[in-house]
């Protein structure tokens, strides 16, 4: 799949935005980014990482054609090819100004989480200034968050706020304040707290079926798991759940190329890749008596719940590999190595897991947040059409 985006890459000039069968400027940012650096952190070989590395590299620092001329609108006609929307005023401001750009403030948000995948990507061909340039831009979404209203805002280029509505692409400032992907330890200190956080969340999370019939939203219910209430999460994901049924309008929303449905696979296993590119999941509420992954080395990781029923959705304490697990947490590594994830379950919230915290990602040294292209390699290795290799 990565050579595919990075034969793109050669063949087009840029990694693709859709599976399309050209290019589309539908939908916003550079999520090529993100699936490149999660194989990466997942260990995946058979591809050009130096490749990866410029093609991702293009995507962060080159705008788009025409970026200081068009608004960027969603599914406009006749535009060109659009990467990283507006980000010739993202490497000026450290933010795009609701003034020039449409959806300003989900483009400025998506990147400065690319930018963090870019940096997993640059820490891996040992290109430590880029890497610690685009970690610490990743902390661009800091410059979104209103502190009068703790939420995401929409700012002119004056630094001014805009109005709440503005800005945003298929949800609101009540969405948008969770999409900081890379840093969720980071966006609990920023709101002042588990209990600030965990208020937030369970007013957003009170209407499930607005989580899961987009894409915006889907992660939502795993972050309880940072802030000290996993029982919440298992709450919500049960209560997504009912949301799915095997009639024909069983599918809420759109599936959009599988990930709805792949949400529903996970939530059944009972964790969910998060954050993305991380190369973790996070533990929800698994729904099987036993489930097991066949996986492509050969080994076999099983799930297995006791207790489990429609009513017993709370974990009570869990097991890997015979050894107590106590945090919401598994690692890629983990599952790949097979073995067996041991759940015991209850009708009752109980304490499993609400002692773990995330560490908050690190500001590194003293590169600046914003432009300072010149601290990044501006030449990138010519591209060469590569081979298909196994992995």
């Amino acid at each position: 799949m990565v050579q595919a985006l990075l034969n793109d890459y050669v063949e087009g000039g840029w990694l693709p935005k859709l599976p399309n069968p050209s290019y589309t400027s539908i939908m916003y940012s550079t999520p090529a980014d993100s699936m490149i650096a999660q194989a990466i952190n997942e260990g995946f070989q058979g591809f050009d990482y130096r490749l990866a590395y410029a093609a991702v590299l293009k995507d962060a620092m080159t705008p788009p054609n025409g970026d200081l001329n068009h608004k960027w609108l969603d599914r406009e006609q006749a535009q060109p090819y659009s990467a990283r929307e507006g980000l010739s005023y993202y490497k000026q401001y450290g933010y795009i100004p609701d003034d020039w750009t449409s959806r300003a403030a989900s483009c400025t948000l998506a990147h400065t989480y690319y930018d963090w995948c870019v940096a997993q990507i640059a820490k891996a061909v040992r290109n430590t200034n880029a890497w610690v340039f685009f970690n610490n831009r990743s902390f661009n979404y800091t410059n979104l968050y209103n502190p009068l209203t703790g939420l995401m805002n929409s700012r002119y280029a004056n630094g001014t706020w805009a109005p709440a509505n503005h800005g945003w692409s298929e949800g609101g400032q009540d969405l948008y304040v969770f999409d900081v992907m890379h840093n969720i330890p980071g966006l609990i200190d920023l709101m002042g707290g588990t209990t600030q956080f965990n208020r937030k969340l369970a007013a957003r999370v009170r209407d499930p079926n607005s989580l899961v019939n987009n894409e915006p939203g889907n992660h939502y219910p795993y972050l309880f798991d940072f802030s000290g209430k996993p029982w919440m999460c298992q709450q919500v994901v049960r209560s997504e759940l009912t949301q799915f049924s095997d009639s024909p309008g069983g599918l809420p929303g759109n599936d959009d190329c599988g990930q709805t449905s792949a949400c529903l696979l996970f939530a059944d296993m009972g964790f969910y890749p998060f954050p993305p590119a991380s190369a973790t999941f996070m533990i929800g509420s698994p729904v099987f008596p036993e489930m097991s992954l066949h996986l492509p080395n050969g080994n076999t990781f099983t799930i297995t719940t006791a207790m489990n029923s429609p009513k017993n959705i709370y974990i009570q304490s869990a097991k890997l590999n015979g050894d107590p697990l106590n945090s919401p947490i598994l690692t890629y590594s983990q599952i790949e190595g097979g073995g067996t994830l041991n759940f015991v379950m209850g009708p009752a919230p109980s304490s499993w897991g609400s002692d773990w915290r995330g560490k908050p990602l690190q500001w590194i040294g003293q590169i600046a947040c914003q432009n300072n292209s010149d601290r990044v390699p501006s030449s990138m290795p010519t591209p060469s059409l590569i081979q298909s290799t196994n992995r």
